[in-house]
């Protein structure tokens, strides 16, 4: 299904999005523009939506409106080559994003270059 091309044209890779009608959802990072005018979006619950129409989007400046520090934390977008470190090691660890899954989780390097699947994003922090 093709959605109206100008809406579709508002949003971008790692715009923070009101998600209409899913308030317990809301706020998103979009992580994905399927090019169909829907949009892979991560979710303050860390639930991925992989075809969000462009309809169910509005768009949010996170300096306009009252979003928490918090739910931008968990609606971090994290771009390839991007260095982080892994939460889910009792010493935080350094890696490097080289995939997005497409699901809220990150393929990462390790600093040894292992490669290391399915990291959620709530377990990444942007170094």
């Amino acid at each position: 299904m093709n959605w109206d091309k100008k809406a579709q044209q508002q949003f971008q890779v790692g715009d923070i999005v009101e998600l209409i009608g899913y308030k317990t959802e809301s706020p998103g990072t979009i992580f994905k523009d399927n090019e169909d005018g829907t949009f892979g979006i991560n979710t303050q619950t860390n639930r991925p939506m992989k075809a969000m129409p462009s309809n169910q989007l509005k768009l949010i400046n996170p300096s306009q409106q009252n979003i928490t520090q918090q739910q931008l934390i968990q609606n971090n977008f994290f771009q390839l080559g991007q260095k982080v470190n892994l939460l889910l090691f009792p010493l935080q660890s350094p890696g490097t994003v080289i995939i997005n899954n497409g699901d809220g989780t990150y393929l990462i390097n390790d600093k040894f270059g292992k490669p290391l699947g399915k990291i959620p994003n709530n377990q990444l922090q942007q170094i």
